[in-house]
């Protein structure tokens, strides 16, 4: 009798042979386990075209993770600083947008883990996996907290930034109401002003105007009234020396009278001056004759 040799003991952590032929382990699209059979000693569990799917979900949900934690970071707030540090709307915004960024990735790895999970290991309970799901499904919920409180910060701002603006508004407005006020009442002064100087301009020119003259009369050089009648003489020279008036110069006339009425008046030779000295001398000489007497 020829005894045959043992099969040879698979490594550490490879499954043994199957003693057997079996199907594939995997579920289709539809949830329907795949019927293909695998070959009686290969350690795989899985057909061949569920196999090269299985590797392809199982590196998409990787992918998807390593993007979860990247986004982790940079939604992460820095140190010391809450939503309430957020002092501009765009930061709020930028904030809850990298944080719903963050959630929106959490939620595709959980989909691509149960999904590979779902299709290729429906009947194990592995915990590891489970516990992952936990964990994401926890930083989903962290996620949605502070997007919701972003939000809110950056509505709090809105409607801060929009006070500001009403008041900045306002303020613009009030300006613009002084400045059409005062240009009125500047303009309102100026016409007064104008009015005023040309009012004025119009009574200097009153004041400063002659009087119109009449017609018939011609200004002459002040004129001396006669004071006594003219003497016909003086008529009588006036026709010797040829002059025709047709009417009398009185103050001609009078001028003339004056001057012969001094013309006719005595001259003083200076005797009467030496006999009224002589008096005065002899009374004089006289009283200082009684006063030394006496």
């Amino acid at each position: 009798m020829v005894l045959s040799s043992p099969e040879p003991s698979p490594p550490p952590g490879v499954p043994p042979p199957r003693a057997g032929p079996t199907i594939c382990e995997a579920l289709t699209d539809e949830l329907i386990p795949c019927s293909r059979e695998l070959r009686r000693h290969s350690t795989a569990r899985f057909c061949q075209s569920h196999g090269r799917e299985y590797r392809e979900l199982t590196q998409a949900y990787k992918l998807v993770s390593k993007e979860v934690e990247e986004l982790k970071e940079l939604a992460r707030l820095p140190r010391g600083r809450g939503v309430a540090s957020l002092a501009t709307v765009a930061d709020a915004e930028r904030a809850a947008q990298r944080m719903d960024a963050w959630r929106s990735a959490i939620r595709r790895e959980i989909e691509a883990r149960r999904t590979q999970h779902r299709r290729f290991f429906p009947s194990s309970e592995d915990r590891g996996h489970q516990k992952w799901l936990e964990s994401l499904e926890a930083d989903l919920v962290r996620a949605t907290q502070m997007i919701t409180l972003l939000r809110n910060r950056r509505d709090v701002l809105v409607a801060q930034s929009e006070e500001a603006l009403r008041r900045i508004e306002d303020r613009r407005r009030a300006l613009q109401n002084y400045r059409t006020r005062r240009d009125t009442q500047i303009a309102a002064e100026a016409r007064d002003v104008q009015r005023r100087r040309n009012e004025m301009l119009e009574r200097a020119q009153i004041v400063g105007r002659p009087s119109p003259a009449p017609p018939s009369y011609v200004p002459s050089a002040p004129r001396v009234i006669p004071s006594a009648p003219v003497s016909p003489e003086y008529w009588q020279w006036q026709a010797s020396a040829g002059a025709h008036a047709p009417r009398p110069n009185y103050g001609a006339a009078a001028d003339i009278e004056n001057q012969r009425r001094h013309s006719e008046a005595p001259e003083d030779d200076g005797q009467g001056s030496a006999s009224t000295i002589g008096i005065i001398l002899g009374v004089f000489m006289l009283a200082v004759y009684w006063w030394i007497k006496g």
